[in-house]
């Protein structure tokens, strides 16, 4: 004898949620390399980040996973919330996903508003350029690697533009690169996607940049144009971003800085790690809202976003660069590695390299409780 039709519909979607949803947890690695002034922004972080149906847990570590914590969030979509816990202090704070998109774009805006007339400053801004024969191609290198076990290609991204300033005789030839591994499987890669796609929409954000934590959209801010269309071709691509890396180039032969030094023969942006330390110093110390002030306002990457004198103003004091500075450079870090030849401009220097690779990646189930504040934790 058959069960009834509506018993054997009732026993079937028992099974659906466990065949169309899964765990997933990932491990990440993000590594910022930069130049001259901007070098305020080196750092190395891990992220781990769990995701359940419409929730996401996103643990940030200083350089390994076995490093200190610095920032756990809970996100739940459902409720349109994240939660931002401070283990330290057995704390958190609950905020609206769309006070957090407010948040972004007011110090992204405060970035572009601040005055950037150091002495060690970029050629350019984004704000004085006339950008000219603008060019964007994505090419499908057929290199194929495991990264995590997973099966990835390689697509390079890259838009090239020059910036010509109205009355001088300033021109800087720039280019963004994204290289970019994807692939088209792995545990959990639907339940991710749609994650990544849902978050992108409340945060108003690529979807490359949704669930990250750490890159900085401060460096990002910088000609930022060209990043919203090298992501957007991205974005196009279906399947997970195993491996990124985006680096910016400047230079050409009319590209001089305010010192008049051809940018890719300057000591603060093409020379030795050492002398940008030494001018970075020199210039926040000497000119507080200048150049420096304006691209660590953004609180990613570093330490030294909680170290802003105002959030408001977002101005350093003469006393607080210098201590800042100080604070951050007691150890010697790496110089920007050679760039691949994936990202290698002729005649122009990389200003920044932001590389974000999977390092593990399971679909193991998440107790829901991993998805909770903890109880007794104090609401801010």
């Amino acid at each position: 004898m058959k069960p009834p039709r509506n018993s054997l519909l009732l026993f079937l979607s028992a099974f659906v949620p466990a065949a169309l949803s899964a765990d997933v947890t990932l491990e990440h690695s993000v590594k910022v390399e930069a130049r001259g002034l901007i070098s305020v922004f080196d750092s190395e972080k891990t992220m781990l980040t769990h995701i359940s149906g419409d929730r996401a847990r996103i643990e940030t570590f200083d350089g390994e996973l076995t490093g200190p914590v610095e920032g756990v969030t809970i996100i739940k979509l459902e409720s349109d919330q994240a939660f931002v816990l401070h283990p330290d202090r057995h704390q958190y704070e609950r905020k609206p996903l769309g006070q957090l998109r407010q948040e972004a774009e007011r110090d992204i805006e405060l970035i572009e508003q601040m005055p950037q007339d150091g002495p060690n400053a970029l050629p350019i801004t984004e704000q004085s350029c006339q950008w000219v024969r603008p060019a964007i191609e994505m090419k499908r290198t057929g290199e194929k690697v495991r990264i995590a076990g997973v099966r990835a290609e390689q697509y390079l991204i890259t838009m090239a533009s020059t910036c010509e300033i109205p009355d001088t005789q300033q021109a800087c030839d720039a280019t963004w690169v994204l290289d970019y591994w994807n692939a088209r499987r792995m545990p959990g890669d639907r339940e991710v996607a749609n994650f990544r796609r849902e978050l992108a929409d409340r945060y108003g954000t690529p979807e490359l940049l949704a669930m990250s934590a750490v890159i900085p959209r401060g460096l990002l801010a910088m000609f930022e144009d060209g990043w919203e269309e090298v992501m957007y071709e991205a974005d196009g691509l279906k399947g997970f971003p195993v491996k990124t890396v985006m680096s910016l180039h400047i230079g050409g032969k009319q590209c001089r800085t305010r010192s008049n030094s051809e940018i890719t023969r300057d000591t603060v942006w093409s020379g030795v790690k050492e002398d940008s330390i030494q001018a970075t110093k020199q210039s926040a110390a000497n000119t507080a809202g200048n150049v420096v002030a304006g691209q660590v306002m953004q609180q990613a990457g570093g330490s030294l976003g909680g170290l802003i004198a105002s959030s408001a103003a977002g101005i350093f004091t003469r006393d607080a660069a210098s201590k800042a500075m100080d604070r951050e450079k007691k150890a010697e870090p790496a110089d920007v590695g050679d760039e691949s030849l994936a990202e290698r401009v002729p005649g122009q220097v990389q200003i920044f390299r932001i590389t974000t690779e999977l390092r593990s990646v399971s679909d193991e189930y998440l107790e829901a409780d991993r998805f909770e504040v903890p109880s007794g934790w104090e609401e801010i």
